[in-house]
Order: structure tokens, then C-alpha cells, then sequence
């Protein structure tokens, strides 16, 4: 736009937050080292609403770069073999970390594909932005030299095999079912046990078979202040 003519300055506020380096990497031809923005809001714009404090999903140094950030990430005088279970965003982040300091890690995944729940995610409408990040994390551990294994379930022996001085778990977690909320902890939804009511993971992983192909299937949660009667889940088959 400035090369155009078409602006004198351009504002990058949440891209300098996800990554404040961005325009040093990019100028020295390392674009694609550059932290991408999800466009989430739930750290910058929603870390101030809520809590008071800008955060970051992408960037954990946000709000505490005295202690945290890659410039005080020094290079070890020791390296040490680092075993990192799970590779979605949290597993790659520490591999990343790790081997950006120069130790040697190894990550076992156990699904055919690094991402973790976020691949999932990304099927929800106009999601498909918050990829990124795990498409960078992916790029960068690799980039680092990561030993990275696949469709590979880590159990005890497994692990001792490795032989790591240090072990790092990032298996996730799993939707919970008891119709809890964390909006309104107070009064579990009911109706949890009902055939038609599956998790959202379900929901991605495997769409209900009976869905025609000519419709997009509209899931609605009715959980937060709705009356008792009304049903826990619907399902509306809309028109594309």
C-alpha cells in the first residue's frame, strides 16, 4: 500500500503483539520465521477486558517480557535430550523452545499428523485461520532439526528406551461431558445423557451420517441461561 501510494503509514497492532520482531525478520529475509496472529482476540483484546492484562494464545512472552521472550532465550552450555509427547500447539512450542537452544529433542505424536485438536478447530465456519500457528509451529521444529515421530503412542517403554534427561507432556485434554460449564459452573446442563448430544471433537472428527449432502447442518448448544425445558442440544438442517 505505501509502495502504491495508497497510505503514508501502516498500523500491524495484533501481528507486532503475536510476533514484535516481525519487521526484523522480515527485513533480513525471514518471513517465514515470523509468528503469525491468529486473530482470536482472546489474549490481547479479551486479556484486557477480562483479566485486566494483554496476553497472547501465540505468544506466551506477551505481558511478562521482562522474564520471557526469544531474546532471552540463550543458547544451553549443556545439551540435553529432550522427549516431548504430544505434538499439538503445546508439544511443538516446547520442542521449539528446546531445540532453539540447542538441545536435542525428539516428539512423538501419536495421530498421523502433528496439530493436535486444533486441526479439529479449524472445520468450525470462518475458523480456519487459527491453522496457522500450527502450520508455523510444524515449519519451525522441523526447520530445528526436531526428530519428529508420527502415529507413534508413547508408553512407559517407549519413553525409557529414549533414554531423555527430561520429559515434557502435552497430551491435551478431552471435552468434558457432565454438562459443566465454565460460564456457569453452578448449574450442570441437563439432558447430557441424550443419544444426539456428542462432544465437539466428535462433532469435527466424524459429522453425523444421516447429514444430506445438499445441507449444512446447524448445531446449536442451548447451556447458558436457558430454561430447563428447552432441549440441550438442536440440530437444524439449513439450506446452502
Amino acid at each position: 500500500m505505501i509502495r502504491a501510494g495508497d497510505a503514508d503509514f501502516v498500523s500491524m497492532t495484533r501481528a507486532h503483539i503475536a510476533d514484535p520482531d516481525i519487521l526484523v525478520k522480515t527485513l533480513s529475509g525471514r518471513p517465514e520465521d515470523v509468528r503469525p496472529c491468529i486473530g482470536c482476540n482472546q489474549g490481547c483484546v479479551g486479556g484486557l477486558m477480562e483479566f485486566g492484562r494483554m496476553g497472547c494464545t501465540v505468544n506466551p512472552a506477551v505481558g511478562s517480557e521482562v522474564r520471557m521472550g526469544e531474546e532471552k532465550l540463550a543458547p544451553v552450555t549443556t545439551p540435553r535430550s529432550i522427549l516431548v509427547v504430544g505434538g499439538g500447539p503445546a508439544g511443538m512450542e516446547a520442542a521449539r523452545v528446546a531445540a532453539f537452544r540447542g538441545h536435542k529433542v525428539t516428539l512423538m505424536e501419536a495421530a498421523q499428523r502433528l496439530g493436535g485438536t486444533v486441526k479439529l478447530a479449524r472445520k468450525a465456519p470462518h475458523r480456519a485461520g487459527i491453522d496457522d500457528i500450527t502450520v508455523w509451529l510444524e515449519e519451525q521444529v522441523f526447520k530445528l532439526g526436531v526428530d519428529v515421530r508420527l502415529s507413534t503412542y508413547a508408553e512407559v517403554d517407549e519413553v525409557l528406551a529414549e533414554k531423555p534427561d527430561a520429559v515434557i507432556v502435552a497430551t491435551g485434554s478431552s471435552p468434558r461431558m457432565d454438562g459443566r460449564q465454565w460460564g456457569n459452573s453452578g448449574e450442570p446442563a441437563v439432558g447430557m445423557d441424550s443419544r444426539i448430544v456428542m462432544s465437539s471433537l466428535e462433532l469435527f472428527e466424524a459429522p453425523p451420517a444421516h447429514a444430506p449432502a445438499s445441507a449444512r447442518w446447524l448445531w446449536t448448544m442451548w447451556c447458558w441461561r436457558r430454561p430447563k425445558t428447552e432441549p440441550l442440544l438442536r440440530v437444524v438442517p439449513t439450506k446452502n
